[in-house]
């Protein structure tokens, strides 16, 4: 604000009263703060695919992640500001800040953009989520979203919404049909062959 006596600095403050005389003084000097809270923080490759954060298992850069509020629309910050999605760095690692405060029994969700994350990092397309909810929460993995605990106190940070993903196997299914194109996988359905066998 434009009121020295009333409104907030920055980080630092200067006085705007002539201090030159003794005993003279300015108590204009404030500061305010808001409260805020923190939530990540990890998209890894699980190369074991046990579902838990192993070491040496790398991150997953450029995973595009999004943020819901306790409403289930867009989050905003401290300051009302919708918050805008975030990508992972090159070691895997997100994070949202300046979030408010939640009340007792609301939660965050963050969620993969899967979308937005193919167009800038097409390799993505080849992953599947890997096992959800296979150990601890500071070293397992969420399917897709995940959501908050606690944040009711200035300060606090839920650094547990962590993603793994696998390269899935391939699936196989054979189909055998007989020579009219019916559906030949049983033996009474098999047609025989000059040898005397089947197929």
């Amino acid at each position: 604000g434009d009121d020295p006596e009333k409104d907030s600095s920055s980080e630092q403050a200067e006085s705007y009263q002539d201090l030159t005389i003794p005993g003279s003084k300015d108590l204009s000097l404030d500061f305010g703060f808001i409260p805020q809270v923190k939530i990540g923080d990890f998209v890894w490759f699980d190369t074991n695919k046990d579902g838990i954060q192993d070491a040496g298992e790398p991150g997953i850069s450029d995973v595009v992640l999004t943020v819901l509020g306790p409403d289930g629309k867009p989050a905003v910050d401290i300051w009302g500001n919708t918050i805008e999605s975030v990508k992972t760095n090159s070691d895997g690692s997100y994070l949202f800040e300046h979030l408010p405060v939640l009340k007792d029994g609301e939660k965050y969700t963050v969620a993969i953009d899967r979308d937005a994350t193919i167009k800038i990092n097409d390799k993505f397309a080849n992953y599947g989520p890997t096992t959800s909810n296979a150990g601890g929460r500071d070293v397992d993995s969420d399917e897709w979203k995940a959501s908050s605990e606690g944040l009711t106190t200035a300060g606090d940070e839920d650094l547990t919404l962590d993603f793994g993903f696998i390269t899935p196997e391939p699936v196989v299914d054979i189909e055998k049909f007989d020579e009219n194109g019916n559906d030949a996988d049983t033996a009474d359905e098999s047609v025989p062959l000059p040898d005397g066998s089947a197929k």
